[in-house]
C-alpha cells in the first residue's frame, strides 16, 4: 500500500504524454513498430490500473459505475463487430486503439480523483507547448504542405495518405486542429475559475495558455473545430440563459477574459494574410463541389450499414475510409446496437457529470461536451472524444467542486458568505 503514491507519480509521466499527444494529432511516430500514441495509451492504462488497485480509498461512485458499464457494452459490441468483419486486420487495430482510449477515459478520472485539477493544468501546459511549437514552425517555415496550401507539420512534403502508409512523420491538419481546440475548451475551466477567484497571476497564465492553443488551432485552416467551438459557446449561452433562475450577465472583467484569447488569435491571423485567405476560402466552400468526396464517403458508409440485417444490427467492422462523421462510423462499424451503446455513454456523461455539476463549474463542461458532439458530426475523432469525456468526468468530481478556501476558509467569521456560496453551488 505504501508504494501506491510512488507508482501514481511515475504513472503521471506517460499520462501527460498520452493526453498531450492529443494536441499533436495522428503524428505517426513508431517505437519498436508500435505507434507512440497507442504505446503511451497502453502504458497509461496498465500503470493507472495498478495504481487504483493499490489505493482502495479511491472508491468508485455509482455514476462512474454506470459509465463503466456503458463503456463495456460499447466495447463488447465493437469486439463482436470485429469478429464478423471482412477486414479483420484493420478492425482489430481499430479495436485495440478504441479500447485503450475508452478505458483511459475512466481510469484517468478515478486515479486522479483527488488531484485532477493538477493533472488538467499540466495537460493544458503540454498542449500550450505543442501549440507554441506549431506557431514557431509556421513563422519560420510557412506552409510545409502540398495539400491545398495548408499548414502541415511534416518531416517531408508528402500527402497525409502516403505518409500514413509509409509511416512518415506527418500530422493531419484537421485532427490536429480538433485536438488543439479541444484543449482550448478545457483551458476555459481554469480561465473561469481564476477569473471568479480574482487570482490575477494565475488568470494571466491561463489567458496565455488558452490564447496560444486557440491561435495554433487556427493555423491549420480546419473548418470543423472553428465552427464547433463557436456553436458550443452559443449553445452553452442558450442553456445557461434558459436555466431557472437564469444565469446573470457576466461582469465586464469576464467579458474581457472571453475576448482576449480571440483578439490575440485574430491579430495572428491578420499578420498572416495568406493563412486568413485560406481559412476564408475553405469555410466559404463548405458543402460545395470541393466537398464531394465527403458526400461520397457518407453515401458509401450508409449503403454498407443498410446492406443486410446483420450489418444493420451488428455492423461490418472498422470503416477504413473516413466518413467525417463519428455516428456513421459507429453505425457502419458496430451497427445500431454499437451506435446505441455509444449514445448511452454520451447520455450518462451528460446526465451524471455535466448536468449535475455545480452551477459555477458547469459552463466550461457544457462547452467541452457540446464541442465533442458538434465536431463529431463532421470529422472523425476517436481519441479526442474519449479524452474530452475524461476531462469532463475528472473536472466534475474533482477539486473543482470544493469551496474556494481562499475566500471562505474562515466560515465562523463569515457564515453568511459561506451559506450564499453553498446556495449558489446547489
Amino acid at each position: 500500500m505504501q508504494r501506491a503514491p510512488a507508482i501514481c507519480h511515475l504513472a503521471t509521466v506517460p499520462t501527460i504524454g498520452y493526453l498531450g499527444y492529443t494536441a499533436v494529432g495522428p503524428y505517426p511516430v513508431l517505437v519498436a513498430g508500435i505507434q507512440l500514441d497507442i504505446l503511451l495509451g497502453a502504458i497509461t492504462c496498465i500503470s493507472l490500473s495498478i495504481c487504483i488497485s493499490l489505493e482502495p480509498h479511491k472508491r468508485v461512485s455509482p455514476n462512474e459505475i454506470a459509465y463503466i458499464a456503458a463503456i463495456l457494452l460499447y466495447l463488447i459490441t465493437s469486439t463482436l463487430a470485429t469478429v464478423l468483419s471482412n477486414d479483420l486486420v484493420s478492425s482489430k487495430n481499430a479495436l485495440i486503439a478504441s479500447t485503450s482510449y475508452a478505458l483511459s477515459s475512466i481510469l484517468i478520472p478515478i486515479a486522479y480523483k483527488h488531484n485532477f485539477d493538477i493533472l488538467r493544468k499540466l495537460s493544458v501546459l503540454a498542449a500550450t507547448i505543442v501549440g507554441a511549437f506549431f506557431i514557431y514552425r509556421y513563422l519560420n517555415t510557412g506552409w510545409n504542405s502540398i495539400e491545398s496550401g495548408r499548414f502541415v507539420v511534416a518531416a517531408e512534403a508528402i500527402s497525409s495518405s502516403q505518409a500514413g502508409r509509409e509511416g512518415i512523420a506527418k500530422s493531419d491538419p484537421n485532427t490536429t486542429a480538433i485536438g488543439l481546440m479541444l484543449f482550448f475548451a478545457i483551458s476555459l475551466i481554469d480561465l473561469q475559475k481564476h477569473n471568479r477567484d480574482g487570482d490575477l497571476p494565475k488568470l494571466a497564465l491561463a489567458i496565455l495558455c488558452s490564447s496560444t492553443i486557440f491561435s495554433a488551432s487556427l493555423l491549420f485552416s480546419s473548418r470543423t473545430p472553428i465552427v464547433a467551438i463557436i456553436l458550443s459557446l452559443l449553445t452553452c449561452l442558450i442553456v445557461q440563459t434558459l436555466q431557472r433562475p437564469p444565469t446573470k450577465l457576466p461582469r465586464l472583467r469576464s467579458l474581457l477574459v472571453a475576448i482576449i484569447p480571440f483578439s490575440i488569435a485574430a491579430f495572428i491571423l491578420l499578420t498572416a494574410p495568406n493563412l486568413l485567405l485560406s481559412l476564408v476560402f475553405r469555410i466559404s466552400n463548405a458543402g460545395t463541389s470541393t466537398d464531394s468526396h465527403r458526400i461520397d464517403l457518407i453515401s458509401s458508409s450508409l449503403a454498407g450499414w443498410l446492406e443486410d440485417t446483420t450489418s444493420f444490427l451488428l455492423g461490418r467492422g472498422y470503416f477504413v475510409e473516413n466518413p467525417h462523421n463519428e455516428i456513421l462510423r459507429a453505425l457502419y462499424g458496430s451497427g445500431i446496437i454499437g451506435a446505441s451503446s455509444l449514445f448511452l455513454v454520451l447520455f450518462i456523461v451528460y446526465l451524471s457529470f455535466v448536468h449535475r455539476a455545480p452551477r459555477q463549474s458547469k459552463p466550461p463542461l457544457l462547452i467541452i461536451f457540446f464541442f465533442l458532439i458538434i465536431s463529431s458530426q463532421t470529422y472523425f475523432l476517436v481519441k479526442p472524444l474519449w479524452i474530452g469525456l475524461a476531462f469532463i468526468i475528472g473536472s466534475s468530481v474533482g477539486n473543482e467542486t470544493q469551496p474556494n478556501t481562499k475566500d471562505l476558509s474562515d466560515t465562523k467569521r463569515r457564515p453568511l458568505q459561506y451559506r450564499e456560496y453553498r446556495q449558489q453551488e446547489t
